[in-house]
């Protein structure tokens, strides 16, 4: 019994080994076949086969068939702490944040100074809102290895969300002392001087990002973006336009392109850039919408009509569709349908003056004054809460 127990200890391990070698050559499958091998003909209890093949599983992209392994390992050791944290991957890829978190807990009770479990602990409560909880795990991975990049990464993404710039740009800094030609903090260090105001330092930013990643899609994309929210359209343009030579089906660049063509006023142009993000997306209202809004500035209002009843088949509670049709079924003259749709609007956004103000010009023109006159004043409170409230915010 001694001998044939020592002998299957040996095959064992030599079978462990030979699956690794395979799948450190990407011979997935042959890797599995070593495992099972372990598995059916050896010893069915042997939790580094059954980890090692929930690896190869997560590998190949079968999350499911990984995560029945890696329980299957942790059954047979409940102490299998690798298996623990890598049940808390394939969870948190599902999805299912809050089951990772117990996994690494789990982890972090068995191995304290456990990295990864700390970091994607961190990761999963980021990616369930809890941002502050997230740094402070990024911060105990940072009091264990004060070089850690991704964890600085991580905690700048972090105080990104919780508004607070100062402390992300601080972060981000600190992520490029350790390696100043870590492109994904440059890029989201721009993505927070934007949100900062500091509209220069952001592009400052994503010029460096593109001298280190010239083909990056993304950062042409977002670089547009920011151009186009300063009205800068022309060099918008041009980043849409690279990022599209990078990736012609990049929704977003063509769907922002045609917005900038718009902008510039070249709406046949705009049109095509609309019609071609909807070959990529049919349900996207906001394109249908925005088709519909050139058409309406080529006062072409019937086809503008077709493209909003389409946005708001897809989305019936898109208060500025709803707006923008009352303008053009106000400008056929079909007054009633109009005062339909600022209706719907302002049922949406009751904070919609201008949709106040279109539906007191129809009354007037329908001879109904008292209606008018109560669209007028009702616009008229709106605008003076709004500034009385502008007021106290700025005091604040």
């Amino acid at each position: 019994m001694f001998k044939i127990g020592l002998f299957d200890s040996f095959k064992k391990s030599s079978l462990i080994k030979k699956g690794i070698t395979f799948e450190n050559q990407g011979k997935y499958q042959e890797a599995l076949y070593c495992y099972d091998k372990i598995i059916s003909e050896i010893d069915a209890n042997y939790a580094k086969a059954w980890y090692n093949k929930g690896v190869i599983f997560g590998k190949l992209g079968r999350s499911q068939d990984a995560l029945k392994c890696y329980e299957k390992a942790i059954k047979l050791d409940p102490e299998y702490f690798k298996a623990w944290y890598n049940k808390g991957n394939i969870l948190q890829e599902l999805d299912k944040y809050e089951d990772a978190i117990g996994c690494y807990d789990k982890v972090m009770e068995l191995n304290p100074e456990f990295l990864g479990a700390w970091t994607n602990k961190g990761n999963a409560l980021y990616n369930i809102g809890r941002y502050g909880d997230a740094i402070e795990c990024y911060d105990k991975v940072i009091e264990l290895d004060s070089e850690f990049l991704r964890a600085w990464y991580n905690k700048g993404n972090a105080f990104r969300e919780l508004g607070n710039y100062v402390k992300a740009i601080d972060c981000f800094n600190r992520a490029l002392e350790l390696n100043p030609v870590y492109a994904d903090a440059l890029f989201n260090k721009a993505i927070v001087f934007e949100l900062f105001g500091k509209y220069e330092k952001a592009i400052e930013c994503f010029n460096k990002t593109l001298d280190l990643e010239p083909s990056n899609a993304k950062v042409w994309f977002a670089k547009g973006f920011v151009l186009m929210q300063h009205e800068e359209y022309q060099e918008a343009l041009e980043c849409f336009d690279k990022a599209l030579e990078l990736d012609p089906n990049h929704f977003d660049a063509l769907f922002n392109k045609g917005d900038v063509l718009k902008y510039l006023e070249r709406y046949d142009e705009a049109i095509e850039c609309f019609d071609k993000s909807l070959e990529i997306d049919l349900n996207d209202s906001k394109v249908w919408y925005n088709k519909g809004v050139v058409f309406t500035l080529l006062e072409q209002y019937r086809e503008a009509l077709k493209n909003y009843n389409k946005a708001l088949e897809l989305d019936p509670k898109y208060a500025e569709v709803w707006y923008n049709k009352g303008v053009v079924l106000k400008r056929l003259e079909q007054y009633q349908e109009a005062l339909k749709s600022y209706d719907k609007a302002l049922e949406i956004d009751p904070k919609l003056v201008s949709a106040l103000h279109n539906k007191g010009v129809i009354f007037i023109q329908l001879e109904q004054y008292q209606e008018a006159l109560k669209c007028y004043n009702n616009a008229l409170e709106i605008d003076l809460m709004m500034w009385k409230y502008g007021i106290t915010k700025a005091r604040h």
